[in-house]
């Protein structure tokens, strides 16, 4: 069963569709972001302390194989700014993101960032 990225909680044993455009209404532009410095990561990527419209925010970047999912040029002020994926992602990957969203769209608790929306 293909069920899309969905924004309520959903069992994440589900298989999820690649269909990343059905992401909407809580899609978020990836140029919207700014990148300000790493504050994690582990083995799909790092974790950024970022601003979104003037709102502090956590950006989890996907990394495959080592390789970072966007590329990251340096911008005035020391800032740094996120540019857009230059190559396709797997499928296997877009199902296990969109099975932490649909995971992390669900929760509510004072030490989990709240989950806004994707990119």
């Amino acid at each position: 069963q293909n069920i899309g990225i969905q924004h309520k909680r959903k069992d994440p044993s589900v298989e999820a569709s690649d269909s990343y455009a059905s992401l909407d209404p809580l899609a978020i532009k990836f140029s919207d972001l700014t990148l300000i410095n790493i504050i994690g990561g582990g083995g799909f990527g790092q974790v950024w302390h970022a601003t979104w419209h003037g709102t502090p925010v956590a950006v989890k970047l996907l990394s495959i194989g080592g390789a970072p999912v966007a590329s990251i040029d340096i911008k005035s002020k020391s800032n740094l700014i996120a540019k857009l994926p230059q190559f396709k992602v797997p499928k296997k990957v877009l199902d296990e993101f969109a099975a932490e969203i649909n995971l992390l769209s669900g929760m509510r608790h004072p030490n989990i960032c709240l989950y806004l929306g994707a990119c």
